[in-house]
């Protein structure tokens, strides 16, 4: 269909199509139950926005072309929580994982996995500093347990491997070489009377 352009009577120029994709500000309900309400660019979900899922998880934060990107806050169902940084979908930077039972993670992710130094504490009283990699304990790291006993050393896979020291509550200290969370090769244990 044909249209006149303004200020020229009588002369008619094919119709452009409208621009239906959205841009700035929108609310959006997917079929599933899922709803979006923020920013728009080019038809995607880009800029700040607050998503909530089918299944409860919701989200608040920044978005690039459709995907969690920058920081937000992600909430499960089941109370889990994360605060932090995002690239692609994924936990990636710096951030807080908050589990409902009350087990906190604080330190670096890549790619949805802890990666990097990180400070984890648990409701029982434990606690571990030190690095990660892949979501394992792997590296330099500082194991603290609720029955006091205390693992300063290497780590690998999540597993006292290495060398490291041991202090019990007791005061009695073992210096030397673990495997798989184990004594093993050679070591010095002393007692907490000094023997």
């Amino acid at each position: 269909m044909a249209q006149q352009p303004p200020g020229q009577p009588g002369a008619l120029v094919p119709a452009q199509p409208v621009n239906t994709q959205k841009n700035g500000f929108h609310f959006k309900i997917w079929g599933d139950g899922s709803k979006y309400q923020g920013e728009w660019s080019d038809d995607k979900m880009t800029g700040r926005g607050y998503m909530i899922w089918a299944d409860g998880r919701r989200y608040d934060g920044e978005w690039l072309e459709n995907r969690c990107n920058g920081r937000g806050v992600l909430t499960y169902k089941d109370g889990r929580r994360y605060e932090g940084e995002y690239k692609a979908d994924k936990m990636h930077g710096r951030g807080v994982y908050i589990w409902a039972e009350g087990a906190r993670y604080e330190g670096e992710y890549k790619e949805h996995k802890k990666h990097g130094r990180g400070l984890q504490t648990w409701p029982t009283g434990g606690r571990y500093e030190g690095h990660y990699v892949d979501g394992t304990q792997t590296g330099m790291g500082i194991m603290t347990w609720a029955d006091g006993r205390r693992y300063e050393g290497e780590w690998l896979d999540g597993k006292c491997t290495g060398n490291g020291t041991t202090t019990f509550k007791s005061g009695s200290r073992y210096v030397g070489v673990y495997h798989e969370d184990k004594m093993n090769g050679h070591g010095v244990y002393t007692f907490a009377d000094g023997r």
